[in-house]
């Protein structure tokens, strides 16, 4: 009884969470290589060299708060300029064997306070365990930027829910497959809609290309998340606005 209580929350709950994950933008397949605006899109990456003279400002501005555990702050800290909004949240980096190259998730701790002193960690994976990801340390600086703009667009989620609210959000991503397809389309498109839409492709196209990541892994990125053409799609759609959305 219990349990059947307990999947009646969760389903009558549903419907409102679908259309919060629900991403409000309609692209249609584009031959995107053969545009001008493309190879603009292409050029327009983000390099160590272009930022390293602004690191030590971002320090000032979006480190407090934050703890890195044997992880150079540079990319991180670059994805964390565009998330103004996260400049003062309490976020832990640190290597860990999971099962993709990045997660982020709210700490445990949260359970026993709320609001301001709330914790997330960004783990990274350090293929040291079951599961072999991309090596993060191998990955260009634009890439890296592309996997944090990731994370730090779920932990703006995060940060919206209450313990009940995180709950039930976590029942529903690991039981219903089209739910978490919509989180996660919709966690890419939000990274998008930061100026990160470059980074972003170039994550995406690194694991779909790279010959050292799984077939499983591949498939569930083609499965659950924006393809490069929808990525750029969004990033046409809001330059034809006047909004860039690359820097």
């Amino acid at each position: 009884m219990l349990a059947f209580l307990l999947m009646l929350i969760v389903c009558s709950s549903m419907l409102k969470a679908q259309n919060k994950f629900r991403a409000d933008f309609d692209c249609k397949q584009q031959q995107i290589t053969d545009s001008m605006l493309f190879r603009r899109f292409i050029s327009s990456d983000l390099s160590f060299e272009s930022y390293k003279d602004s690191l030590v400002g971002f320090q000032s501005a979006y480190g407090k708060n934050k703890q890195f555990e044997g992880l150079s702050q540079d990319a991180a800290l670059t994805a964390l300029s565009f998330y103004p909004e996260l400049s003062d949240t309490r976020i832990h980096f640190k290597y860990r064997p999971i099962a993709w190259t990045m997660n982020a998730r709210p700490a445990v701790s949260n359970l026993f306070h709320s609001g301001e002193k709330d914790n997330f960690l960004v783990l990274i994976n350090n293929n040291e365990g079951k599961h072999k990801g991309l090596s993060y340390d191998s990955l260009s600086f634009n890439i890296q930027v592309g996997f944090f703009a990731h994370e730090f667009a779920h932990i703006l989620e995060y940060k919206e829910m209450n313990d009940l609210k995180a709950m039930r959000f976590s029942v529903r991503y690991m039981l219903f497959p089209n739910f978490k397809k919509k989180v996660e389309r919709y966690t890419d498109y939000l990274a998008t809609k930061h100026r990160l839409a470059n980074p972003m492709f170039e994550r995406v196209e690194s694991v779909l290309n790279n010959p050292y990541a799984s077939e499983t892994y591949k498939n569930r990125i083609r499965r659950f998340y924006l393809s490069p053409d929808e990525i750029f799609c969004i990033w046409l759609s809001n330059t034809n606005q006047g909004n860039r959305l690359v820097k």
